[in-house]
């Protein structure tokens, strides 16, 4: 969704060319993504944004007005509440969608970055973590690493650009209750493997992005036990591994170290 298409869904226009609150709505939600630091691409859409903004306080006053004086006598006060409800409860879902999408990138658009699924993880990677996955509670994880990135960790620096990380996602075992099971180390015990996700660190990959989701150039992905690529929303990947800065954006940075 383009920023335009967000402000014209956000408008809204009543019978006879008469503003709706939607306008002081959407100024309002023009200041907010200001202080966010996202840039509109568009200067068109910008320049209708800015308008609004300007006049905001006159057509919220105005629109108030409106709906305290509902042309047909059939719109009680109830519905006018009702119909104002759903109306803000929709601007939010498109804000919601667009925030995550267009309004991100410079362009408009975040660019179509689809990793490829190294099939032979298993016998070119190095195998170096196999525990209970954080903040997940019901999965374990199996984390491969390429020898780009097993080598920059082990000099102690940043992973070069080309490093690559493969992380089996188990189920793990529950009980007849539904509990998790845990062995005698108090570890959750893997049943069957549910994914495959992949990272891959690339010059310039965190451009398209904003400061909260920019991960030291990773892109991720997410696959089936097949290597098929699921097309998931990685965005919540990047708010979790966003504040990692001392470890490379990377949750197992110090076992890469380590590992043998």
């Amino acid at each position: 969704m383009s920023a335009d298409t967000l402000y014209r869904a956000a408008i809204g226009r009543r019978a006879g060319g008469r503003l709706f609150i939607g306008n002081a709505i959407a100024a309002w939600l023009y200041r907010l993504i200001q202080r966010a630091g996202v840039k509109l691409a568009d200067r068109v859409t910008r320049r209708r944004i800015q308008r609004p903004m300007r006049e905001a306080p006159d057509m919220l006053a105005g629109s108030l007005s409106t709906l305290r004086t509902p042309p047909r006598p059939v719109l009680t006060r109830p519905r006018r509440t009702a119909v104002a409800m759903a109306f803000l409860t929709a601007l939010c879902t498109a804000m919601s969608t667009a925030m995550s999408t267009a309004l991100w990138a410079d362009d408009g658009a975040l660019e179509d970055r689809t990793l490829a699924f190294p099939s032979d993880y298993k016998s070119a990677f190095t195998h170096y973590f196999t525990g209970d996955r954080v903040f997940t509670e019901h999965q374990t994880i199996a984390i491969f690493a390429n020898e780009i990135a097993v080598k920059g960790a082990q000099e102690g620096g940043e992973l070069p650009y080309g490093s690559v990380l493969v992380a089996e996602l188990y189920q793990a075992a529950v009980d007849e209750t539904g509990a998790i099971k845990e062995s005698a180390l108090s570890r959750r015990i893997p049943d069957h493997m549910a994914a495959i996700a992949v990272m891959e660190r690339r010059e310039g990959w965190d451009a398209q992005y904003p400061g909260a989701l920019k991960v030291g150039d990773w892109e991720f992905e997410l696959f089936s036990v097949n290597g098929e690529n699921l097309n998931k929303d990685m965005t919540a990947c990047r708010e979790c591994h966003q504040p990692l800065t001392d470890t490379a954006h990377v949750f197992s940075y110090e076992h890469l170290r380590a590992a043998r």
